[in-house]
């Protein structure tokens, strides 16, 4: 050969080689990629490949591949159709791994729902019978609900009969209470007030009192305060009503609403007859040997003014009034020293100076301290409320 070397290139990296001409036909490791390849040459059986020695001749250092690369061998095969040594696998066996580990994950995951399924849904047991006979109804536990102890048992419920409508006692008081109201002062006769209305007046005086007519029209009507009697299951809601008097003028007064338990609340027609009705108004403009009793609204006063009355400097007042703060229609005198000066001065109960208080008051003209100057006299005052 003229050369002394082969040049070549690696059939599976196409790594150029340089190698002696004396390693004509001889096979060895490529230096790169550890494929087994064979250094070309003319003659026709190339020498075979001696076992490795300390020095042999064969496994000459190949020369680093060149810049330029030379087309490959074309009786070698791709270098994409196997991998060489140290090289990463292809991505065909990556996949088959994914998929079997998918696999191996479901299985596991199946397992795992069917062990925790049978635990948590043992076997039935099996049911006593019932008897046929019916079941009660066990009323339910504080609270609205059944009792724990109550059987998971079909329970045979007899018929109930609808729930009757609901009434005015039914609702709230304050609303069932404003009905009626209204209803009183719009009736138009005393047969439509009756029924929405309780007193001890006696028929036949009734027939011929304001509450047989039709009332003024109203110009204001507002809650004025409400009281309840737990022990007496007796709620009392009192109504300012203020009536057109005309020439721009109003008459105020009071209405009282009664509700007793759960009866249908009721007008309190006594205190109404007594003030707008014109009780109190006739009894003190006409002196009288008789005793009456009224409900009004009372306030005290710490002195008396009045000059027709003896001994003035000794008694006290009380203006007897349709409403808080109207005009009051009489003045009722009392002795400082009285049962009545007593409780104002008191201080513990409702009824002090300064204060109106729904009360129910027994009068009488009193003629015998000076028959030249008789007073209308407030001698007792039974109830502080407009109870019976």
């Amino acid at each position: 050969m003229a050369n002394d070397s082969i040049t070549f290139h690696c059939p599976t990296c196409e790594t150029k080689l340089t190698v002696p001409a004396s390693l004509a036909g001889v096979k060895g490791p490529c230096p790169k990629c550890r494929a087994e390849i064979q250094a070309p040459g003319e003659s026709a059986a190339p020498a075979p490949i001696q076992p490795e020695s300390p020095d042999p001749p064969q496994r000459a250092n190949l020369a680093e591949p060149a810049a330029r690369p030379l087309p490959p061998d074309p009786g070698a095969a791709p270098a994409s159709s196997r991998a060489a040594p140290g090289t990463t696998p292809r991505a065909g066996s990556w996949a088959i791994r994914l998929v079997l580990l998918l696999i191996f994950l479901l299985a596991v995951a199946g397992i795992v729902y069917c062990v925790l399924t049978y635990l948590g849904n043992p076997q039935p047991q099996k049911l006593e019978a019932i008897s046929p006979k019916k079941e009660t109804v066990e009323e339910p536990a504080p609270g609205g609900f059944p009792s724990a102890a109550a059987p998971a048992l079909p329970i045979e419920i007899p018929d109930r009969k609808p729930a009757a409508p609901a009434t005015a006692a039914s609702r709230a008081p304050a609303l069932a209470a404003m009905e009626v109201v209204e209803k009183f002062l719009a009736a138009r006769t005393l047969a439509e007030r009756l029924p929405l209305m309780e007193t001890r007046t006696p028929l036949a005086e009734l027939a011929v009192s304001c509450l047989s007519k039709p009332l003024p029209a109203v110009v204001k009507l507002e809650t004025f305060a409400q009281q309840s009697n737990p022990v007496e299951q007796v709620t009392d809601i009192f109504y300012n009503v203020n009536f057109d008097a005309g020439g721009g003028h109003t008459d105020p007064q009071t209405l009282l609403v009664r509700t007793r338990g759960a009866a249908s609340p009721k007008i309190v027609a006594d205190p109404f007859l007594d003030t707008f009705g014109g009780r109190l108004a006739a009894m003190a403009a006409k002196k009288s040997d008789k005793r009456a009793l009224f409900q009004v609204i009372v306030s005290p006063l710490a002195t008396c003014i009045d000059e027709s009355v003896p001994n003035r400097d000794k008694k006290l007042t009380l203006r007897l009034l349709p409403q808080d703060g109207a005009p009051e229609i009489a003045r009722a005198v009392i002795g400082q020293q009285s049962k009545i000066a007593g409780l104002i001065q008191d201080g513990s109960h409702s009824l002090s100076y300064g204060k109106a208080t729904p009360c129910t008051v027994m009068l009488q003209w009193n003629t015998a301290e000076n028959p030249a100057m008789p007073y209308l006299e407030a001698v007792e005052i039974p109830r502080m409320d407009w109870n019976p």
